[in-house]
């Protein structure tokens, strides 16, 4: 009892100890997993430095350390600035003239304009101010109201017709069949303004004998003013062009004031981005340099001490030897298959797409090249979410459909098909782990870490599938010498022979399995 109770204890603290140690490391397991990650991958570079220096690990381990940061973060900063001056640049010229300017351009190219603009624009004016308006209380005075509104929509709807080249209609009637889906429409809309008017003609009101003949004649020209409302916008959906084009229309059409309104919004928020960007620099700036220090630190003593402490790590862990040999190598085959994978295509996206977007005439070379790079590590949307983008603004935009086909055929066919070809090749023979569940261990890694998941997400899996494998054979290796002794119809037929104490025959010892026992207790197989 004192034994058992003696390692309840000793487990409990261990979990507790363990509690505490997580939330104290808990902010450097990034550097340090991204420092186990560059050893595992440019171990062959420290061996062959280890070897130049005839064995002098630290010189090599601290030659090496350079070395690596030299590598990965020199590119890294010179892209990040360039793009950062580029970003600037397009960030000053953004402002109400030019995007007014290149609005233009863009219905004028797409053929978005809207015809009659200020007629269509007072009508919609006068409607907005119509239904703003309170309802008097007298009889009277609401006919006078509803005949004046019907008067001002009659005489703007005169005024679309002009430029539109439509035709007033004679009197109260029903569009003809005959007509064209515009004339429709248009009939549709002022047929009920005309109805309005003759309701509530003087003439016809002072033949109305009570009150209730009244209310009836308003409530009959309210309908059709809410009915000529109505068939209005389904006529101005009409001329541009049906429901999905009409709303292309109204969104690249918007006024000055919706225009400055737009900037002011988006230049903005901008600002204070930059502003909330540049209260925490300092707080950004410290973390990242400290993230850096410790991943530097790491890198060296991973590459001076890692075999040491792996032997220190697995004298600790209750598994065999073979087993966590097992688990170290799935982890240097997968971790350095999906890292220069993920990487080499990403990295070699981007630059493919600098040179399309050089070719193409696009200003902002290194910011577009950046930002291609970051969304080919992303699964689903890749690098072309950037490229389609550019091709449309040179299309429609700037004007030039040759520079945008030339750069959506280019982008589909050269940069994005760069990562069906660099990604197979990699992985290749370096990691057993299925597509399938490859695609969604990054896309659930991505979903629960963040973007060091397109790392971690694969490396979970392979594990677990390694872990699998081995209590596979674990389990087969417990049921083997069962098997092997005899088999139970054999037993079953000859017990005296299955009986060593019956038949005075010691049965051989079965072999030892090789493991740490026999490395800790020095007997061998």
């Amino acid at each position: 009892m004192y034994r058992y109770l003696t390692l309840g204890l000793l487990l409990a603290a261990i979990v507790l100890l363990g509690i505490l140690v997580y939330k104290v490391m808990a902010g450097f397991f990034l550097p340090l997993f991204l420092a186990a990650l560059l050893v595992v991958i440019f171990r062959p570079m420290h061996e062959w430095i280890l070897k130049r220096l005839r064995g002098r690990r630290k010189i090599a381990a601290g030659l090496t350390t350079v070395v690596i940061l030299v590598i990965v973060l020199a590119p890294l900063t010179l892209v990040v600035l360039f793009a950062a001056a580029e970003g600037r640049s397009v960030f000053q010229k953004f402002d109400a003239t030019t995007l007014g300017e290149q609005l233009r351009e863009a219905r004028a190219n797409l053929q978005l304009e809207i015809p009659a603009r200020e007629e269509f624009t007072r009508i919609e004016t006068a409607i907005d101010a119509m239904r703003q308006q309170t309802l008097p209380p007298n009889v009277e005075q609401q006919r006078d109201q509803l005949s004046y509104d019907a008067a001002e929509l009659r005489a703007y709807a005169k005024e679309l017709a002009i430029p539109l080249g439509l035709e007033w209609p004679d009197g109260d009637i029903p569009p003809d069949e005959s007509a064209d889906k515009t004339q429709r429409a248009w009939l549709d809309f002022v047929i009920p303004v005309e109805r309005i008017g003759a309701e509530l003609d003087e003439e016809v009101w002072t033949t109305l004998e009570d009150r209730e003949q009244q209310q009836s004649a308003l409530a009959a020209a309210r309908g059709n003013f809410h009915l000529a409302i109505k068939e209005f916008f389904d006529f101005k959906t009409t001329v541009l062009g049906g429901s999905v084009r009409a709303w292309l229309t109204e969104l690249a059409n918007p006024d000055e004031q919706q225009a400055r309104a737009y900037v002011t919004n988006v230049t903005g928020w901008g600002r204070e981005q930059l502003v909330s960007l540049g209260g925490a620099t300092t707080a950004y700036v410290m973390k990242f340099l400290l993230g850096l220090v410790i991943m530097a630190l790491a890198l060296f003593s991973f590459l001076l001490d890692g075999p040491a402490m792996l032997a220190a790590l697995k004298h600790l862990t209750p598994l065999d030897d073979t087993h966590e040999d097992e688990l170290i190598e799935e982890f240097e085959k997968v971790s350095r298959a999906v890292v220069l994978a993920t990487l080499l295509s990403a990295l070699a996206q981007g630059l493919l797409g600098g040179i399309g977007y050089y070719f193409a005439g696009l200003e902002p070379v290194f910011l577009l090249m950046l930002l291609t790079t970051m969304l080919a590590l992303v699964p689903f949307i890749g690098a072309f979410a950037v490229c389609f983008p550019a091709a449309l603004v040179l299309f429609f935009v700037e004007d030039r459909p040759g520079a945008g086909i030339f750069l959506a055929i280019y982008g589909a066919a050269i940069i994005s098909m760069a990562d069906n070809v660099i990604k197979p090749f990699v992985l290749h023979g370096q990691s057993n782990l299925h597509p399938l569940w490859a695609l969604l261990s990054v896309l659930g890694g991505v979903t629960a870490l963040g973007p060091i998941g397109i790392l971690v997400g694969p490396m979970v899996v392979v594990f677990l599938q390694t872990l699998l494998k081995i209590l596979q054979r674990e389990m087969a290796a417990m049921q083997s010498p069962v098997a092997a002794t005899q088999s139970p119809v054999a037993a079953m037929q000859s017990p005296v022979a299955a009986t060593p104490e019956l038949t005075g025959s010691t049965p051989p010892s079965p072999a030892p399995r090789p493991g740490k026992k026999q490395k800790r207790s020095g007997w061998k197989t």
